[in-house]
């Protein structure tokens, strides 16, 4: 996804798509249990509300999703200061069911209802058309305000930016105003291209489709059913497929690592099965078999969120005898946290988030037949501390900028 939450990169897939295999037993969930140093901030449903799911999380600790009320309405919440918030329903989406699609870290979301796509920006719905310009729709916002369209580019401090190429199709933009997205060729063919405001820059051979790129302009995607790195000249490398039927692209770090599953089918096994792997600097490794419990190894690992430093939350499913166990993973180059253990995520609720600083949104088994929406907060790594400090700082000038443009 994934929805797509996704903050520093331009993740254009939704979250991994997860087998949903029946278990014949699994592994109870423990009550929460937190490794030193990590902290956890219950979220607080608010009055009326019975059940939230979590959607997206920002680098500012702040939550969204779908919440169902007493009397079966439903609408979507914001979490932030410790205190959740409903909000209203904006003009057109009446009746529908709305969905978060994006969130970022100055305010701003995307929601989805009734095919359409409305801006929430600060408090109220924003209307982003521009007088005198065509009716255009909302594809993404970054974490610096700027809102992208199909036809231009918003800024955060109001101006309008149009593509190099009126023919630009556009899909997703990075923090750093790149936008990636799709041009007719005269034949009729269409390729991947990428807009950075004065030129265009044609990447890879028609049909193949990008999946993300990361604000150096690297990119990441799939060409004949195989995982591909991209390099800001669009040289095309493959990653391989690693044996199995087919491999693809999850995500690209700012480090310009390659995040992706390669599918199989197993003999006997009638559900598709994972593997995750990691490319960078032209190696790939494959870190299903890092991950073990009750001393057997994992047969499938799926990804289910990764952030700019490459930490990843997966899904992991173990043989055990005459069963099969889900556990759900930290994975930090090679640093696993067992979240299962930790009684984070399970059978029925949502799947754990994850932004850039680390920091995880789930429900956590707390016992008596419940489960607790927390967000938890890890020891921060020096990147992610760094991230944290100077980011802040940025985030409370950014939004002092878009605020001073709107108004």
């Amino acid at each position: 996804m994934p929805r797509p939450n996704a903050n520093s990169r331009a993740r254009l897939g939704t979250r991994a798509w997860i087998c949903g295999l029946v278990l014949a037993a699994a592994p109870a969930a423990q009550a929460l249990d937190l490794p030193e140093g990590w902290t956890a901030e219950p979220i607080q449903l608010a009055p009326g509300v019975t059940r939230i799911s979590l959607l997206d999380l920002n680098n500012r600790g702040e939550v969204m999703g779908q919440v169902s009320m007493e009397g079966s309405s439903s609408g979507v919440y914001l979490y932030s200061g410790g205190r959740m918030s409903i909000l209203p329903s904006p003009a057109g989406a009446e009746g529908h069911r709305l969905w978060v699609y994006k969130m970022n870290d100055v305010g701003q979301a995307i929601l989805t209802g009734g095919g359409q796509r409305f801006l929430y920006d600060n408090g109220r719905f924003r209307d982003f058309s521009i007088p005198g310009q065509p009716g255009a729709s909302l594809q993404d916002v970054n974490n610096r305000g700027d809102v992208l369209t199909d036809r231009y580019v918003l800024n955060a401090n109001g101006q309008t930016r149009s593509f190099v190429d009126p023919s630009f199709s556009a899909r997703a933009m990075t923090d750093s105003g790149l936008v990636v997205g799709t041009v007719q060729a005269a034949d009729g063919t269409s390729y991947t291209a990428l807009d950075d405001g004065s030129s265009l820059t044609r990447v890879g051979p028609p049909g193949m489709s990008v999946g993300m790129v990361n604000d150096a302009g690297e990119m990441a995607g799939t060409f004949n059913n195989t995982a591909v790195f991209i390099d800001r000249q669009g040289q095309l490398t493959e990653i391989g497929r690693f044996g199995g039927l087919s491999s693809r692209a999850v995500d690209i770090t700012d480090r310009g690592e390659v995040i992706g599953m390669a599918e199989y089918t197993p003999p006997g096994l009638r559900y598709p099965t994972f593997h995750t792997f990691v490319y960078h600097d032209g190696v790939a490794n494959d870190i299903t078999d890092d991950f073990r419990w009750q001393d057997r190894s994992s047969y499938s690992a799926s990804v289910i969120d990764s952030n700019d430093f490459g930490q990843m939350l997966l899904d992991v499913w173990f043989r055990m005898d005459g069963w099969l166990a889900q556990r759900m993973y930290l994975w930090d180059h090679g640093k696993i946290t067992d979240l299962t253990a930790m009684g984070i995520g399970g059978p029925g609720v949502s799947f754990p988030i994850l932004n850039e600083v680390g920091q995880i949104a789930s429900y956590v088994w707390v016992g008596n037949e419940q489960w607790q929406p927390f967000l938890l907060t890890p020891v921060p790594e020096p990147q992610g501390f760094a991230l944290l400090s100077a980011g802040l700082l940025v985030l409370v000038l950014l939004r002092r900028r878009a605020g001073t443009a709107r108004r």
